[in-house]
């Protein structure tokens, strides 16, 4: 009867570290699925800003062509042109620094989340060993 008991016990001990196991990658997978998710919203968002830059291009490629039209009213559209040029400049500037520094972001929660799974894992198994060299 004892013996059941502390069988019993040890098995109940093992299923609980199983589930504690099980329960910790499911949150790991979770975590990783959002950062994925992270991941992937920033690429849109880079995409985004090349798509906005060759927008830009596009649109000073154009001012450009009027320029050569309009020589009458060249200083006023040269001025209008180097105003867009230098806002799309520093929009991009702006949008490029964002999207590195979520990317740089989304990297260092990447690796932490990796690094907090192996360590969870390590120390589930460390305790599963424990509880084996125990009984």
């Amino acid at each position: 009867m004892l013996l059941n008991l502390k069988a019993e016990e040890a098995l109940q001990k093992f299923l609980q570290s199983k589930e504690e196991m099980s329960d910790a990658i499911l949150q790991t997978d979770q975590s990783l699925t959002e950062k994925k998710k992270e991941i992937e919203v920033e690429c849109v968002k880079a995409e985004a800003a090349k798509a906005t830059a060759k927008m830009q291009e596009e649109i000073q490629q154009q001012n450009e062509q009027l320029l050569v039209q309009k020589e009458n009213t060249h200083e006023e559209h040269m001025k209008e042109l180097t105003e867009k040029l230098e806002k799309a400049k520093a929009q991009t500037r702006e949008i490029q620094h964002k999207s590195e520094h979520l990317m740089q972001q989304s990297e260092k929660i990447y690796k932490e989340t990796i690094k907090e799974l192996t360590e969870k894992m390590e120390k589930v198994g460390a305790q599963t060993r424990e509880m084996q060299q125990h009984n």
